[in-house]
């Protein structure tokens, strides 16, 4: 079976926007400076790109304030690490959770992608203090239609 080619993120952003859409809005609607579904929808890219934080997501979305604005309402600019926070705190995990997976379905159904499980894991009693070795860390991927199976281990 030959490889699919890459999708083309800028036709993928409205079509992830719509998975997203169905979340209520958790905000007063007095004060509000950033549409809702324009920060619910940078969170995602943000975490794909490796944000691991709210100053992380903020960060990425100035670094990427053009691209963005190409296909979401940003009035005012970015909004800032507190704004994310203070708005995923009050979203329904359940109900972030049911988008994400709606969207990655779909990218699976409608794209014939393959889902490859990674799985991650730090070894255990490999951190060494006496020599200031810092643990090693280990990820496996297996992409069983195709029969690949890649490991990689670094120290981390």
């Amino acid at each position: 079976m030959p490889l699919l080619p890459a999708l083309d993120g800028q036709q993928q952003q409205p079509l992830m926007l719509e998975h997203f859409e169905n979340l209520s809005d958790p905000l007063r609607k007095q004060g509000v400076l950033h549409p809702f579904v324009s920060i619910v929808m940078i969170a995602p890219d943000a975490t794909i790109g490796g944000a691991t934080g709210w100053e992380d997501i903020e960060t990425y979305g100035i670094s990427h304030h053009q691209w963005l604005g190409s296909f979401l309402a940003l009035p005012n600019g970015i909004p800032c690490a507190d704004t994310y926070r203070r708005v995923f705190e009050k979203i329904s995990p359940r109900a972030k959770e049911d988008s994400f997976q709606s969207w990655l379905s779909s990218l699976v159904t409608d794209n014939g992608a393959q889902v490859i499980p990674i799985d991650g894991k730090q070894l255990k009693s490999s951190y060494d203090r006496n020599q200031a070795q810092s643990a090693l860390h280990m990820v496996s991927a297996i992409a069983s239609e195709h029969r690949l199976f890649r490991r990689s281990c670094e120290s981390g």
